[in-house]
């Protein structure tokens, strides 16, 4: 017999003794990362709704005042003050005749309210007037920020210096600004945030020069900030980062007033919704006939209000709603694609005279949200070297099977 055909016979006998064993540690990382896309609505973990009180036609934007939410008529020039507890009352008192008010805020002593006519308007606690000023064209908008009071125009954004009763500084440039937000970066410089008609501006408290601008694409009703982001409701929902102007994502969502309150976002629209979201739009909880005029964080109460201002009400009538935030909020359910990488270490048993060198590895897939299931095969590269007969070496690559085990990996949020 030749002397190769008795070599590869000798080799295939070599091949057949080799016992092979192997072991393996995995690491998984999820790809991409976890998105929640469960939809909740009216659960036991969300906040509760009471029942809604009448109010009357409470078209302007609100505020709290630590112990009260405050809001007004455009239609009717009232002011309304809703006093919250086991029932919820409303107490109503009349502006300055001829006033036709569009919003309000609150610095810590009194409300400052602004009107269609362009009249400043300041009250005490007790519904009294204290003073008024005509600063101009409608305010749309108005904010405290904590040490000043700025307003929204058509066509600017102005800060207010109650010491002096007069506009201390004017940034022009602005689109009919509906809303207003503040925040302070990391530096600890304090800018304020306008929500215009087609873009979004980012301006220096301190000078009134422009940041970034952020193009919208459509008017703007509503804007705040969790320090991060700003969020804007319009024909959606947009977040925006706070450090670039850059546009992080967008969501279909409520097209009138938006609010944060520590933890998710609360909108209202114009179909009478309340929705809570997280912050990236997945929905939590909603609300169908709560709202749609404001939504107000009442911060040291922990609770919100909305007001849904009804047209098919009877006339004078819109529904306050005040909502208990406990419990927390539902966790959304994660679905995920994760992708399992192993790199084994395997020991083979050859017959005496055989030395191997085995240096396999391998990836595998595996799809699904918790429990997967998968078969292994893993291919080495064998070389043997024989002995006692140094006169040749022969190479082979088999193809053992090998079956991996069931995983069940349980995924940590």
């Amino acid at each position: 017999m030749k002397l190769w055909l008795i070599a590869l016979l000798m080799l295939g006998a070599r091949l057949n003794a080799l016992t092979f064993t192997a072991t393996w540690t995995t690491t998984s990382t999820p790809s991409p990362t976890p998105t929640a896309t469960a939809t909740f609505s009216n659960g036991s973990a969300c906040p509760i709704a009471l029942t809604a009180t009448s109010i009357g036609v409470a078209d302007g934007r609100g505020v709290w005042d630590g112990a009260y939410y405050w809001n007004v008529s455009t239609e009717s020039g009232k002011l309304y003050q809703v006093v919250s507890g086991v029932t919820t009352t409303v107490n109503t008192y009349s502006m300055a005749a001829g006033s036709s008010p569009t919003c309000m805020t609150y610095d810590g002593a009194n409300l400052w309210i602004g009107s269609y006519e362009g009249e400043l308007y300041e009250y005490n606690r007790s519904a009294s007037l204290i003073g008024s000023w005509a600063v101009g064209g409608p305010i749309n908008a108005i904010l405290y920020d904590g040490a000043h009071v700025w307003m929204g125009f058509s066509s600017e954004v102005a800060r207010w210096n109650a010491s002096t009763n007069a506009i201390d500084l004017s940034v022009t440039g602005q689109s009919d600004v509906a809303g207003l937000s503040y925040y302070t970066d990391g530096g600890g410089q304090e800018w304020i945030l306008a929500a215009c008609n087609g873009f979004v501006s980012q301006i220096n408290a301190t000078t009134g020069a422009q940041g970034w601008g952020r193009n919208t694409e459509s008017p703007q009703a509503s804007i705040t900030n969790d320090g991060i982001y700003a969020y804007t409701s319009s024909n959606a929902v947009r977040k925006i980062n706070l450090s670039t102007g850059g546009l992080v994502t967008d969501w279909n969502g409520g097209n009138n007033q938006i609010m944060y309150d520590g933890s998710r976002l609360w909108t209202v629209d114009s179909s009478h919704n309340t929705s809570i979201t997280d912050t990236n739009g997945n929905l939590l909880c909603s609300y169908p006939n709560t709202g749609r005029s404001d939504v107000c964080y009442a911060y040291n109460y922990n609770t919100v209000f909305t007001v849904d201002w009804q047209d098919t009400l009877p006339a004078g009538s819109s529904m306050v709603n005040h909502f208990i935030v406990t419990g927390g909020y539902p966790t959304p359910t994660p679905t995920m694609t994760s992708t399992k990488t192993a790199t084994p270490t395997i020991t083979v048993t050859p017959t005496p005279e055989n030395s191997v060198t085995v240096s396999p590895t391998w990836t595998q897939t595996y799809l699904g949200t918790r429990t997967f299931t998968a078969t292994l095969t893993v291919t080495p590269s064998i070389t043997l070297t024989a002995t006692p007969h140094p006169q040749w070496t022969a190479t082979a690559s088999p193809t053992p099977n090998f079956r991996a085990p069931t995983s069940s990996p349980t995924w940590g949020f």
